[in-house]
């Protein structure tokens, strides 16, 4: 008798634990870490989040300066100044030029250009992605 309740307790926990591995996708915060699209703040807090702190550098809760690293993403630019609430976006090359760019409220470029006009904070901005860039080359 106690080894037909050990089989059916064994067997049990195993279609729990099917069940949940089967399911668990559905159940984890929306969007995954990298998703190809970003149309919201949720989106691309979910990114920041995700992104490697070694390549990240937080202004602020809201502003965000993200360096690409080796991945599978297809980067636009070494360097993403980024205001999540609002989902702008400012792409810039190792010397500091605009490569693309998206404000989506005046609060958004609002917070981008205080960084982008900041020329100490610019410096360290770009400094850092040049040596990311060389350890890439490596």
């Amino acid at each position: 008798m106690k080894k037909k309740l050990l089989w059916v307790v064994a067997l049990s926990l195993i279609l729990i634990v099917t069940v949940l591995i089967a399911a668990w996708p559905r159940y984890l915060p929306a969007p995954y870490c990298y998703p190809e699209t970003v149309f919201t703040a949720e989106d691309l807090r979910a990114r920041v989040n995700c992104h490697p702190n070694k390549y990240k550098i937080e202004i602020n809760r809201d502003t965000v300066v993200l360096f690409a690293f080796r991945s599978s993403v297809d980067w636009v630019g070494p360097i993403s100044v980024i205001h999540v609430p609002s989902v702008s976006e400012v792409v810039l090359v190792t010397d500091g030029s605009m490569r693309f760019e998206s404000y989506k409220s005046p609060e958004g470029r609002s917070a981008i250009e205080d960084v982008l006009n900041n020329p100490e904070l610019m410096a360290s901005i770009l400094e850092r992605a040049k040596e990311i860039e060389d350890r890439m080359r490596r």
